[in-house]
């Protein structure tokens, strides 16, 4: 990739006949959206030309380029408080992410004159958009460099300015910055829990491991080209990457439990799976899109499953189900095989008991019974084998033979 800042470069030029003379050096200066990490040397004056200088009232004195040792000067006005910034290129920064911003800075008469600065982060390089603050003001009382550092997010990706804010009160002296950084911090772990009804789905920005969470089992999910969900269990979840979370103790909340964070590089892989990662909130998730019909995870006249967006938010940090674009049903059960050990046999004529739930192999939800007999809505016919079965089916009877999921279990219909 081409590095932002000054480049000089020259041309010789080579044949069969030998080669020429080296042209003279052209200077050209790249400017474009830096990367992390990223790391802005102040006591080279092509770096320093790269930043944008705002002084915000207008008094003539502000920012600009000392000398190699020192960095960047702000020196004072007899009379104006200070009120000056010094902006770096746009840094491109992702939601869900920490990161540390730190700030080698000096006082050049420390012990004699105060000076001040903060240090603010924005969408804009203007002193309007520089609305989040990452080190709040605080004064620079060493004459030798300090590294002042300070963490942020942001909460939704994109390009985003860093600022180092002089906000010295007036008639002090000088304050030098030499060096600005901005790096990504990893934390060690994440809270990790499930809310409601024991199911949750969830994404993170980093790899996660959840071997030693043994109260939750996590999927993905693959969908073949007919439809057919299969629920796959993982331990190692790659970034961004979305899962379905599982109680283990049943359909109840659990406790969040700090999950550690791992390489990327030593998640499992993960292909084809139909959970979209959300690192930034939808405000409203659309029925379907270019790629696919919608489903969110909720809690319905058919129980807790995925059911068919219709413009709800997704928080960041959650995921949905994304379909094919052919895709007719509305809901979509959570029929997860979590206990294969055994097989029990039910009749036919088995009732079914209040609100239990019938799956076939791929998830598709084929007979419930509801313990309200109010109303149908669209949402309460669900396609299955036999045609559409309403929740108030109240036996077995209608199902083929063939093993179903019941509460979980792996059942047999004779």
């Amino acid at each position: 990739a081409t590095t932002v800042g000054k480049h000089v470069y020259a041309v010789i030029a080579y044949n069969a006949a030998g080669t020429s003379k080296k042209s003279n050096e052209v200077s050209i200066t790249i400017i474009g959206v830096a990367s992390i990490p990223y790391t802005a040397d102040l006591t080279d004056q092509d770096t320093f030309d790269l930043f944008t200088v705002i002084d915000n009232n207008s008094d003539g004195n502000t920012w600009t380029w000392y000398n190699t040792s020192k960095g960047a000067r702000y020196s004072y006005s007899e009379e104006e408080n200070a009120d000056d910034y010094l902006i770096t290129l746009p840094v491109s920064l992702e939601a869900g992410k920490n990161y540390k911003v730190t700030v080698a800075a000096a006082n050049s008469y420390a012990g004699w004159y105060t000076e001040n600065m903060e240090v603010l982060v924005g969408k804009t390089a203007t002193a309007a958009g520089l609305t989040q603050t990452v080190i709040e003001d605080t004064e620079v009382d060493d004459d030798e460099f300090t590294d002042f550092a300070g963490t942020f997010s942001v909460s939704e990706s994109g390009n985003y300015y860093v600022a180092i804010h002089c906000t010295s009160e007036a008639d002090q002296s000088s304050l030098y910055v030499k060096t600005l950084a901005i790096e990504e911090e990893v934390p060690a772990t994440i809270a990790v829990g499930i809310e409601h009804a024991g199911y949750a789905t969830f994404s993170s920005t980093y790899a996660i491991d959840f071997t030693a969470a043994t109260d939750m089992k996590v999927y993905t999910v693959s969908v073949t080209a007919d439809g057919d969900i299969t629920f796959n269990e993982i331990q190692k979840v790659p970034a961004n990457t979305g899962v379905l979370l599982v109680n283990e103790n049943g359909e109840e909340p659990l406790d969040a439990v700090e999950v550690p964070v791992i390489d990327n590089d030593d998640a499992d892989e993960v292909e084809d799976n139909a959970l979209v990662a959300v690192s930034t909130a939808i405000a409203s998730l659309p029925t379907e899109d270019a790629d696919g019909k919608n489903y969110i995870l909720n809690g319905g006249s058919q129980g807790v499953g995925f059911y068919r967006a219709a413009g709800q938010s997704v928080a960041a940090g959650k995921a949905f189900l994304r379909m094919s674009p052919t895709e007719s049903r509305m809901f979509i059960g959570l029929g997860i095989d979590e206990t294969a050990t055994a097989i029990t046999q039910l009749a036919k004529n088995d009732a079914l008991s209040q609100h239990q739930q019938v799956y076939d192999l791929q998830g598709r939800l084929v007979a419930s019974r509801s313990g309200e007999q109010g109303a149908r809505s669209e949402n309460s016919l669900v396609e299955g084998e036999e045609g559409n079965l309403s929740p108030l089916t109240t036996h077995l009877s209608p199902l083929k033979k063939g093993i179903y999921i019941i509460n979980g279990k792996k059942i047999a219909i004779k």
